[in-house]
């Protein structure tokens, strides 16, 4: 697996499902873990929008 580089593209919608999970925990059952989950959200969105283009390079 060394040299291996992770599909950028799929990073966006794992992005949205976290912060999706985190809107609807910070409502229900804990804003804490609700707000973390938010944060990771955006930054898995960021890393995805970030590195696009190297996914796309490869096609």
């Amino acid at each position: 697996m060394k040299g291996k580089e992770p599909n950028y593209a799929a990073f966006i919608p794992i992005g949205i499902c976290f912060m999706g999970s985190g809107v609807v925990f910070m409502t229900t059952v804990n804003s804490l873990l609700g707000s973390g989950m938010l944060i990771i959200g955006v930054a898995w969105m960021i890393i995805g929008i970030k590195n696009r283009n190297k996914t796309e390079a490869k096609k």
